[in-house]
């Protein structure tokens, strides 16, 4: 009698722990879904996000186009190109498309120049600063701030030998000229010898 107790209780703990490892399992298993879901719809999003990005860059490349087809010399913010497209609602938010100017921006590196304050770029910040109604006495605060002395990083004037070079090769020149290089760039022969590296 006392051996069947003793069975029926290893048989109801035996049943119990294969319960609880089938939970287990079944927990791993939906727990892998879930992540696996999950992945699935980044994979998408990332798929969408790349397709509205491209959306958006063409928007800026035939705006810029236009502009530039129209004979306009001086691009300035009122024009079509700087405006920008409304919000676009997407699926889960909304997306603005605009275009900034670069160029526009003032540089307050530019206030010193060869460790030598610069009187033109002085001059522009104070047309700025007085814009802005800000006294522009302010640009001399920003030149004592910028020290000639430490304005040229260290961490990087002690690693330019190792910093790569740019060749004298058209091969190895990068112009930024999005015109010139638009054709170049596809007729260059990748396999040529001055790509070998040795």
């Amino acid at each position: 009698m006392r051996a069947a107790r003793t069975q029926r209780g290893i048989a109801l703990v035996t049943a119990v722990m294969i319960v609880a490892i089938a939970a287990a399992i079944a927990a791993q298993i939906a727990f892998a879904h879930q992540i696996w879901t999950r992945q699935m719809e980044n994979i998408f999003d990332r798929g969408a996000t790349d397709w509205l990005r491209r959306g958006a860059l063409h928007w800026a490349s035939t705006a810029l186009v236009e502009d530039a087809a129209q004979g306009n010399t001086v691009d300035h913010l009122g024009e079509r190109w700087a405006m920008g497209l409304p919000t676009l609602p997407v699926e889960g938010g909304t997306i603005r498309v605009s275009i900034e100017d670069g160029q526009s921006r003032f540089n307050l590196n530019n206030l010193v120049r060869n460790n030598v304050a610069s009187p033109a770029d002085l001059e522009v910040l104070r047309r700025l600063l007085e814009a802005l109604r800000l006294d522009p006495s302010l640009r001399y605060a920003l030149l004592d701030w910028i020290d000639p002395a430490n304005f040229n990083p260290g961490y990087l004037m002690r690693s330019m030998h190792l910093l790569p070079r740019r060749g004298d090769k058209p091969e190895w020149q990068h112009t930024q000229d999005y015109w010139r290089e638009k054709e170049e760039i596809p007729a260059i022969d990748l396999d040529a010898k001055e790509f070998v590296y040795s």
